[in-house]
């Protein structure tokens, strides 16, 4: 990556870590506000309604994708009226995907009691959900712009607006909980929030990027392409979301609502970690699709190993801590009532598939080889359908998760890195599954390294899980540390990390 890539990923990394920050002390404020205030049973029932309505989405699947591959290419060379046409082009579509949302979602209404499992009945469960569902359809307005701004390598900017307006947006949600106890206020108040985030951001563009304001059209060929784009992406979503938004709707209906808000504590802690390394990545992908543009293969391919490799260390790192923390902050948080320990290793397990699958992703969809992959996923949810519901009914909660690994694993774990190295860097995909190998049977020698070492400490006070922290953080890193220092990898991003903080200086 050359210096300018460099320094717009690590000014869009700095800025998003930082908003994670934020973010997850917030979420964790509120979550337990929520508790506390109304129960447990409208903590499931918040995950439940956000888990339809992430299924409801699928009809945006692909667009945004779409938006920021088709976007690159005129951007890095200064075309004005393809961007604006673009632009102009995705605003129609992103209106009729929110009225779609909007009206699916109003045919769900006869059929929340199917999946929603409670010992008792909760009233204005109807208007409780048709909030939530227009919280979420009004974000489809404006929220195409800030598309602009990733493709752009500007995502920084955005992530500091999300920062002014998710404060406004936890602390008018804890006082709804706090002085009202009303559930209904708290789920309309991120629509309303967002939305005047998402014309804010709108406003904004128009300010950096000027000719928005005029009515181009896209070109009949340009058009072709795009939605060729868009049914690639869409084609492999539609399956990807399915995947990962049906275990709750499984849960509830399987098992019962309120273990949905056991387990969306766990999920919590794993969408706040995911976030921080979203984040680093997503902050690369923008220059990932720069360097797709005017770099060999042979250069994307070292690039992507070392990418690979930072993969591995971080997914290891956090897979280790949270097997060894996870029950521990839980009874801490709340009470051991609210553990889940049969279901805790396999939500280690699936973080850590999700995680190294993260590198491939990037450059799958900075690339545009999103069209070579665009079954796989649905392939992958229809066969999760399958087993978790079998193991499931027969060993509830860990047979729901365990029926997502098995379904990462037969699918999207060997196929897509297949076709990202035969097809774009011309590579045996031999040597990325020996690395992975070698990459899992580490994770376990060092994980039960940790474990044993630390399994011990007492950490039923706050001092001793600190401690049993401390413990934690330092083991694995050590120990990857001594085994590859040396290596071409973790050189060429120890120097980068040098390189950067001394230009700061």
């Amino acid at each position: 990556m050359n210096e300018s890539r460099t320094a717009n990923s690590a000014r869009n990394l700095a800025v998003s870590i930082a908003y994670q920050v934020l973010l997850t002390i917030l979420n964790f404020v509120s979550r337990t506000i929520l508790v506390y205030c109304l129960g447990e049973v409208f903590l499931g029932l918040n995950s439940v309604f956000y888990d339809v309505l992430a299924l409801l989405s699928i009809a945006e699947l692909g667009v945004g994708n779409a938006i920021i591959f088709c976007l690159y290419k005129p951007l890095a060379e200064g075309d004005t009226r393809k961007v604006s046409a673009i632009i102009n082009l995705f605003k129609k579509i992103y209106h009729t995907i929110g009225i779609v949302i909007f009206g699916g979602g109003l045919c769900l209404i006869p059929f929340l009691n199917f999946f929603i499992k409670l010992d008792q009945p909760i009233e204005h469960l109807t208007l409780y959900y048709v909030a939530a569902l227009l919280s979420t359809c009004v974000t489809y307005i404006y929220s195409f712009y800030q598309n602009l701004y990733l493709a752009d390598q500007k995502f920084y900017k955005i992530k500091i607006y999300d920062c002014c307006f998710t404060i406004f947006i936890y602390i008018f949600q804890i006082l709804a909980l706090i002085i009202f106890r009303n559930f209904f206020l708290y789920l309309i108040i991120r629509g309303i929030i967002w939305l005047v985030r998402d014309r804010f951001i709108a406003t904004r563009a128009f300010k950096h990027y000027p000719h928005l304001k005029q009515k181009e059209v896209i070109l009949p060929e340009e058009k072709k392409e795009i939605f060729f784009s868009i049914k690639s992406m869409f084609l492999y979503k539609i399956g990807d979301v399915i995947l990962k938004n049906t275990d709750y709707l499984l849960i509830s209906t399987l098992i019962g609502t309120v273990i949905v808000g056991y387990y969306s504590n766990y999920n919590m802690i794993i969408n706040s970690i995911t976030a921080f390394t979203t984040a680093l990545f997503s902050s690369l992908l923008a220059s990932i699709g720069n360097l797709s543009v005017d770099s060999s293969a042979k250069k994307q391919y070292q690039v992507f190993k070392i990418i690979n490799f930072l993969s591995f260390w971080i997914f290891a790192f956090c897979t280790i801590s949270l097997f060894c923390l996870f029950n521990d902050f839980i009874t801490l948080w709340f009470n051991a009532n609210f553990v889940l320990h049969t279901a805790m290793p396999i939500v280690c397990i699936n973080f850590y598939l999700l995680g190294m699958l993260q590198p491939i992703w990037n450059f799958r969809d900075a690339t545009g080889l999103f069209n070579a992959t665009k079954y796989v996923s649905l392939y992958a949810s229809i066969l999760n359908l399958i087993f978790s519901i079998g193991l499931g009914l027969v060993i509830g909660l860990p047979g729901i998760l365990l029926g997502t690994t098995l379904s990462r694993l037969l699918t999207n774990f060997w196929y897509e890195p297949l076709k990202l190295y035969t097809a774009h860097f011309k590579e045996k995909v031999s040597s990325y599954f020996k690395t992975q190998a070698f990459y899992g049977i580490l994770l376990l020698a060092i994980g039960a390294l940790t474990y044993f070492s630390t399994k011990n400490i007492n950490a039923a006070t706050l001092s001793g899980f600190l401690i049993k922290c401390v413990c934690v953080a330092v083991i694995p890193n050590l120990v990857l540390l001594l085994l590859f220092f040396k290596s071409e990898a973790f050189q060429y991003l120890w120097h980068l990390a040098l390189g950067f903080i001394k230009r700061k200086k």
